[in-house]
């Protein structure tokens, strides 16, 4: 780690600087031991646990050591204030001999304790690494296998659910599926690895809560355990509160989903925004679900805060009671040594426990989060292919008397019967058997039964259900919910051209879509072309992994599946075309003739080798359609599903693609098989081997051209399909006459516009927004844009000589931005600024310190009750314990606490020299120059009871408490409202950008903007915030109290702070850097699954399902490479904070040995305390600032799209 610390420090860090992952922590390796434990019936949960049960038990018996080391500090201290006290009454040498050994034992004791401590925490977050590489691999394999929406006639009834407003219909659930599962790879896997990396507060949380109680009963007897009984009450009420947080927080999840949903609707509907001039009504629509998802966040924030005063107020009225009933109830005597080793002890315990509302929310909302991705796993995938495989080439491609039909959403599923439910249930465990060309079973159960729902013949896959188990009739009440095909049967021929017409609605594109098996077979027969995967993975080393454990016996093959909606990557067009086949020239160039895409080759700037973009937005609905058929023609499939690809081109590109690319006399089409889904009939019929006529879901007319010309139906069934076409075109025309001339016309101007650009570039000249709207007038007709709109698109064209070289060179998508170094001031400034002004946040750090102060003073208050037990009695010198109890703090809290714990006079005397001494009693001390005298007229502090000394402390601590929790809320408040000024800015940043921004800036870095960095500003960044000022200022608490009492402790301060700023010097600039290129590397994570989202159904039937799974795996292990490092980082630096720690408590221990003649055992006792905690402090300090730039890393990445080019107001 060190030489990439150093690396970090010199220069800008880059991925070539990471060290690759072992074979252990691999997706791969870490997936295959989840699937040995994955079982029907078990949740994610028990199965991750299962997994990873070995690492589990070592991370607990880890625990359990370290938890029993954690108490070795209040051990030493309880040693050391009894030798100091010892030692005050005979001061022996072995008293201080002793006391030099436990000094000694407390840092040895430490330096183990911090060694084994990160041994656990590194643990821990290897773990995490190990989940997260797993469970992208199971999510990606799991929306391959996922049931889609593939229908035209499923989207079209989608489209009039959602008029009817029907929250609970497929809609809702389809328009959220791409924006959950971005909510799932972001959000709830962050919050999952939260818990998976923080997994060992779950075992020593309990365990570090039974050695405190059982220490203090030590201390304390049952006074511990009567004032501890209030624990129990306490972990019942925040059971209770928690539980309700957990609702809220399933609520804001629910919410949030929703918000993003409708972001990525806008984003991937963004050119139809614009062209239509709705940017306004999406805007306001988001708007008003990001209101209510801010109030949810609100609500939750309230009742955090809730959680947090209980959580503070628990432990202090436990401790209450305890001193209570030590002293009252029981007549003991406070001493030093029992009341400052409890309060160390019930630091540690309350510490714990204060810990816990924020360890049971995050482990609310990783299991949330969990069920919410074990959900997403459960949820209906398509029909397994799990079959044996006969080789008899001869079969055809068809159905057999098959009833087929598109599953209704799981929201409708609700809504069937218990006894349907059951019914369906008790069909998908019927037992499979399989049938081979001897009529022998295999795969079947131990008692099989009668009916054979998966039936094997030879090469070609049939798949059967029974009549009377149809899963149609299992129950459901939902069957006019669900577009269905019924009873076909037909055989395409192989080798042919065959034709499926129909009017629109009637079933063309699902009958395409049924035999890639995206519907639902419930009765009949399937055939298609299938191949072992056991095969494929043989003759296949690089997705060998993949296919093993995706656990599919049988797949199809030989199949290239052409959408009505083309679906490209976002790849340069010939990646498109290969498509993962390797390249061949000859066939490659006679595939781009045939497919008439040379024109348009020629066209683009960078030919074959521009970038598509993401859902081809460089390219126009013909082109589209054109590379996605050139993608099927040039594959090595022998049969080939085409919909309906002629109607994105005019008459005569589409009778070249028919004659040229689709017909069986082509050298690329010979002994293919081909089924077109086509409106254009009598174009197609000449040259057709069989015609499939569709109505209503099922077949009216079948057969050869002859056949049907000999049946009389030849004429009348081509005339009815021609009216249809003329009915359906008309009717599609008007709708899409507009858009289609807007797009033409958008189309026209960009190329006008590259076209002028690309000649000034080469020119060296700038292009200018008058040249530029002077050059759209020249080519077009005045009618067709207005003068401002004119001008609008020449300012978005607006480029310099050197500015559109990307566009040249065909790079459409360049790489992230990223900043690097400090994160800039103005960042820390645009979310400071939104959440308020200077005076809001200066008045906020004051009354930080001010309750800081309180708590020392608090804490301060124990020690003077404990000097009140002893009077001014002391063997050694009877006045240390008045002159300590003053002289101890800084002058300003020295006068506080004289003049309002004791009620007295303050008179300061003449000063001369540096030493403040004062002493308390009956009567005024010797008055020598050196000193300063304080004379107090002191209240008889023996007349007091416990329950006066016990009040106040009460009383303090509550004003700590309320007062804290009302700074919370304001502070909580206005963060609230830097989320929402920062989203709203976000969006309309975004909205407004120019159209080459979308096209050049992938869906996937706009996403995670709207939810993985929004998620970090809504919900951490201001906690984060207040706890770093917290730290800072009890650090600040922590160097007065024992600098007042050890002066010369102030230079092991200033020597010890020059070593944490080297140290945090090191971390934090490699630490940024890392947490940059983690996040960097999220996007094309994104982006990979909204492609695999978009194109599911085409990367299934083209059987290439391992490579988008090896894709994600290999994108996931990169992303993992600079977590896995920043992990280790923050280990690096804990480990040498630990270290510097545990040298300063050591120093303080030794400063109060050397003087004991100046201090009692409640002072040193005090200091003591407070020097343990400041290694703890520090680290979290540094580690809060490193974290408050890792978020602000979040409000920078926003701010980036905050300055995006935008469009020219009209």
């Amino acid at each position: 780690m060190h030489d990439l610390l150093r690396k970090g420090v010199a220069r800008r860090l880059e991925y070539s600087d990471f060290y690759n992952l072992d074979t252990i922590d691999m997706p791969v390796t870490n997936w295959k031991r989840y699937l040995r434990q994955r079982k029907p019936g078990r949740s994610l949960l028990v199965t991750i646990a299962l997994a990873f049960a070995p690492e589990l038990l070592l991370q607990a018996i880890f625990c359990i050591i370290v938890c029993i080391l954690r108490y070795s500090g209040p051990f030493f201290l309880q040693r050391i204030l009894k030798s100091i006290q010892l030692s005050s009454k005979n001061s022996s040498d072995m008293s201080v001999r002793r006391l030099y050994l436990d000094a000694f034992g407390l840092l040895i004791l430490t330096l183990i304790l911090s060694l084994t401590t990160n041994q656990v925490l590194w643990a821990t977050r290897r773990l995490s690494v190990r989940v997260k590489g797993l469970l992208v691999a199971e999510l990606t394999a799991k929306t391959l296998r996922r049931r889609g929406k593939g229908s035209l006639e499923e989207k079209k009834k989608e489209k009039t659910e959602a008029k009817d407003g029907e929250e609970d219909s497929p809609k809702a659930s389809s328009v959220a599926a791409n924006g959950k599962i971005m909510n799932l790879l972001t959000v709830d896997f962050q919050r999952v690895l939260d818990v998976s990396a923080y997994l060992n507060n779950i075992y020593s949380m309990p365990l570090t809560l039974g050695i405190g109680i059982w220490y203090m009963y030590q201390l304390l007897g049952v006074s511990a355990l009567v004032g501890l009984s209030l624990v129990c009450i306490y972990v019942l009420l925040s059971k209770i509160l928690v539980k309700r947080l957990a609702i809220l927080q399933e609520e804001l999840n629910a919410v949030s989903d929703e918000r993003v949903s409708m972001i990525t609707e806008l984003l991937q509907g963004i050119k139809a925004v614009k062209l239509f001039g709705w940017e306004s009504r999406f805007v306001d629509n988001i708007d008003a679900q990001r209101e209510r998802h801010l109030n949810y966040l609100w609500r939750v924030t309230v009742w955090w805060v809730h959680i947090s005063i209980v959580s503070f107020l628990g432990p202090m009225l436990t401790l209450i009671v305890i001193f209570a009933t030590y002293v009252s109830v029981f007549g003991n005597k406070l001493t030093a040594e029992v009341a400052f080793t409890s309060i160390s002890v019930f630091q540690m315990v309350r510490n714990e426990l204060e810990r816990m509302p924020g360890i049971f929310n995050s482990i609310v909302n990783g299991y949330v989060s969990l069920c919410r991705i074990d959900s997403y796993l459960g949820q209906p995938q398509v029909q397994d292919l799990e079959m044996r495989v006969a080789l008899e080439p001869n079969d055809g491609l068809g159905f057999e008397h098959a009833d087929l039909e598109w599953e209704g959403s799981d929201a409708a599923k609700e809504n069937t019967s218990k006894a349907g439910a059951q019914d369906l249930a008790t069909a998908r465990k019927m037992t499979t058997k399989v049938v081979t060309p001897g009529g022998e079973l295999s795969n079947s159960a131990s008692q099989p039964t009668e009916e054979t729902p998966l039936l094997v013949e030879s090469l070609h896959m049939h798949v059967t259900l029974p009549d009377a188990l149809s899963i149609a009739s299992l129950g459901s009440q939902n069957d006019n919910s669900t577009f269905s095909l019924k009873n076909i049967d037909v055989q395409f021929p192989i080798g042919g051209l065959s034709i499926v017409a129909g009017p629109t609605g009637s079933g063309k594109s699902s009958l395409l879509l049924a035999l890639i098996g995206e519907m639902t077979l419930t009765r009949g027969r399937i055939l298609l072309p299938a191949v072992d995967a056991s095969t494929i993975a043989a003759s296949n080393d690089k997705y060998k992994d993949i296919i093993e454990l995706s656990n599919e016996g049988l797949v199809i093959s030989d199949i290239a599946y052409v959408a009505q909606e083309a679906w490209l990557r976002n790849a340069t067009i010939r990646e498109n075309i290969l498509f993962g086949e390797p390249y061949n020239k000859d066939r490659y160039e006679e595939v781009l003739r045939a497919c008439a895409l040379k024109p348009d080759l020629r066209i683009l700037k960078a030919g074959d080798m521009t970038e598509v973009g993401e859902r081809g937005v460089t390219l126009s609905g013909g082109q589209k359609q054109r590379v996605a058929l050139a993608r099927a023609v040039y594959s090595s499939r022998r049969i080939l599903l085409i919909d309906d690809c002629l109607s994105a081109v005019d008459a005569h590109t589409g009778k070249h693609i028919l004659m040229e690319c689709l017909l069986n006399k082509t050298s690329l089409m010979q002994g293919r098989t081909c089924v077109l889904v086509t409106h254009h009939v009598a174009m197609c019929l000449p040259f057709a081997q069989f015609l499939v006529i569709l109505y209503d879901g099922q077949i009216s007319l079948k057969g050869t051209p002859a056949e049907l010309q000999m049946q009389g139906a030849f004429t009348k069934v081509l005339a009815e399909v021609e009216n249809n076409k003329k009915k359906d075109a008309t009717s599609e025309h008007k709708s899409k006459e507009k858009a289609a001339k807007e797009d033409s016309k958008v189309k026209s101007i960009e190329g006008i516009l590259d076209s002028s650009i690309t000649e000034d570039v080469s020119k060296g000249d700038r292009t200018t927004e008058e040249s530029l709207v002077k050059t759209i007038k020249d080519k077009t007709s005045e009618d067709e844009y207005n003068i401002e709109r004119l001008q609008k698109i020449a300012k978005q064209g607006n480029l310099g000589p050197n500015s559109n070289i990307s566009a040249l060179q065909g790079i459409l998508v360049e790489d992230e931005e990223r900043e690097e170094g400090l994160i800039k001031f103005e960042v820390w400034k645009t979310y400071i600024s939104a959440c308020g002004n200077k005076a809001f946040w200066i008045s906020s750090f004051l009354l930080l310190a001010l309750w800081q102060m309180v708590l020392i003073v608090q804490d301060y208050w124990i020690r003077v009750w404990i000097n009140s037990n002893n009077g001014n009695t002391n063997a050694s010198n009877p006045s240390i314990s008045g002159r300590a109890s003053i002289s101890a703090l800084p002058l300003p809290m020295s006068f506080y606490l004289a003049g309002s714990i004791y009620g007295s006079a303050v008179y300061l005397l003449p000063v001369s020299g540096s030493h403040m001494n004062n002493t308390v009693g009956a009567a005024a001390a010797d008055m020598q120059n050196e000193n300063i005298a304080i004379t107090l007229n002191p209240v008889n502090r023996e007349h007091h009871s416990s329950i006066y000394w016990l009040g106040i402390y009460v009383l303090i601590g509550f004003v700590n408490i309320f007062g804290r929790a009302i700074q919370n809320i304001v502070l909580f408040q206005a963060a609230i409202d830097a989320s929402r000024t920062l989203h709203a800015r976000l969006l309309r940043a975004v909205v407004h950008a120019i159209p080459r921004f979308f096209d050049s800036t992938p869906f996937g870095r706009i996403i995670n903007r709207f939810s993985r960095d929004m998620q970090t500003i809504d919900e951490v960044t201001i906690n984060n915030l207040i706890s770093w000022l917290s730290e800072i200022i009890a650090v600040l608490g922590v160097y007065a109290v024992t600098s007042s009492v050890t002066p010369v402790f102030i230079f092991i301060a200033i020597a010890i702070s020059i070593v944490y700023m080297i140290i945090a010097h090191y971390y934090l600039n490699t630490s940024r850097e890392l947490k940059r290129l983690e996040s960097n590397s999220m996007s094309p994570l994104l982006s990979l699954f909204g492609e695999l989202i978009q194109g599911v159904s085409t990367i299934r039937a083209f059987g290439i399902k391992q490579y988008y799974i090896k894709e994600a795996v290999n994108r996931i292990s990169a992303q993992n490479r600079s977590y896995f490092l920043s992990l280790s980082s923050i280990r690096w630096f804990a480990i040498r904070i630990d270290l510097a720690g545990a040298v300063v408590s050591f120093s303080c221990a030794m400063f109060i040995i050397r003087n004991l003649d100046r201090m009692d055992a409640g002072l040193a006792g005090f200091t003591l305390l407070y020097a343990f905690s400041l290694p703890e402090r520090m680290h979290w300090v540094i580690r809060n600032y490193n974290t408050n730039e890792l978020n602000m890393n979040a409000v920078e990445r926003v701010k980036q799209y905050l300055s995006i080019k935008q469009e020219a107001a009209l």
